[in-house]
Parts: structure tokens; C-alpha cells; sequence
């Protein structure tokens, strides 16, 4: 178990953080509240605080890679990650979204669930004990959003955990523990 306690009165321009949780190995926590409420500078907050042992997939777009081929994306990942690397994983994902057949695309030709489904692939094929995901669905088509939660539900029986920030639940079929955010006298809290 592993707790996550963040007291900042400086969390945001506008507002404070006072956030304090656990998290088992294996559970699902997902983060809800409404846009501008601040849950992508928690993600990153809390990532900065564990990311010796953590993976963090952001909205930001991938610039990493500076409009390569998918080929191209794919290799300088394998060879820069080998310490890290699920290949077993890594390699299904790039099928299973898809991305084996885009090999010859450049990054910057993608469609918004294209990029998505790549960032997704380099991010969870890397072996951490704690995953971060920002809204992880965001441009996905219902057949992406099944590989993403059968990747969630093999990560649980695998005792890993992971935290959410999610706007769209359907697709979500895993148990979960659901944290509503809100702001409570200026200050960024966990809702009652």
C-alpha cells in the first residue's frame, strides 16, 4: 500500500491542495471532477513524487520523437528503453492498436486516436509498479478503449497500480475506486 498525501497551499495560481489517499497494489483509483479543476497538475504532482517506481501517460501531445516514421518511432523506443521494456507487451500493443500497419507514417500524420494509441503503447509496455494515465481514452474508438481496459484488468491481476483521470466511464469495465475532486474553501479536496 502506498499513500499519496499532497498538502500545497501553493498547489495552484488560484487555489490549494490538500489531498491525502491510498492506493493498494492492484487497485484502480479513478479521479473525476470538471475541466479546469486541476486533476492533470495532480497527475503530474503526483508522478513528480513517485517516479522512481511510476509511469506517467499525460494529455500533452508526443513531441519526443520529432515527426519520425512510426518505423523509425518504434526502433529508437526498443533501444532506449531495453532495461524497462516489456517486449512481449510492447509488441502486442503495437498490434493491437494497430500501429504495425503504419510503420511508414510520419507521427504528424496521425489522427488524434492514432496518436493516442501510440502514446498509450510506449507508455505501458514499460514495467513500473505504479501507472498514471490523463484521461487515457481521450480520441479513442470503442475497439481501442476494449485493448486499454483489458490492459488495465491484466496490470490489476498483476498487482499494479493505477490511477485515473477519466471524463468518459463506459468503457471502463475494471473494479475501481472513484474519487470525485473539488474545491472546498479554495483548496483542491477530495469530495465527500
Amino acid at each position: 500500500m502506498l499513500r499519496i498525501h499532497i498538502n500545497d497551499d501553493l498547489f495552484l495560481p488560484h487555489a490549494g491542495c490538500c489531498i491525502d489517499f491510498k492506493i493498494d497494489r492492484g487497485e484502480v483509483i479513478l479521479f473525476t471532477g470538471p475541466n479546469g479543476l486541476g486533476k492533470t497538475t495532480l497527475m503530474r504532482r503526483i508522478y513528480m513524487e513517485q517516479q522512481s517506481n511510476c509511469v506517467h501517460v499525460e494529455q500533452a501531445p508526443l513531441t519526443s520523437f520529432y515527426d519520425r516514421k512510426l518505423g523509425k518511432i518504434k526502433e529508437l523506443f526498443l533501444d532506449s528503453t531495453k532495461k524497462s521494456l516489456n517486449t512481449d507487451k510492447f509488441t502486442h500493443l503495437w498490434k493491437a492498436f494497430g500501429l504495425n500497419e503504419k510503420d511508414q507514417r510520419f507521427q504528424s500524420t496521425l489522427s488524434g486516436g492514432e496518436e493516442q494509441a501510440l502514446k498509450l503503447c510506449l507508455g505501458l509496455a514499460l514495467e513500473s509498479q505504479m501507472y498514471i494515465l490523463d484521461e487515457p481514452s481521450q480520441h479513442l474508438d470503442s475497439y481501442s478503449k476494449s485493448i486499454l481496459n483489458d490492459w488495465i484488468q491484466e496490470e490489476q491481476r498483476n498487482f499494479k497500480s493505477i490511477i485515473l483521470v477519466e471524463h468518459d466511464l463506459e468503457w471502463l469495465k475494471s473494479l475501481k475506486t472513484v474519487y470525485q475532486l473539488m474545491f472546498e474553501n479554495k483548496t483542491l479536496v477530495l469530495g465527500h
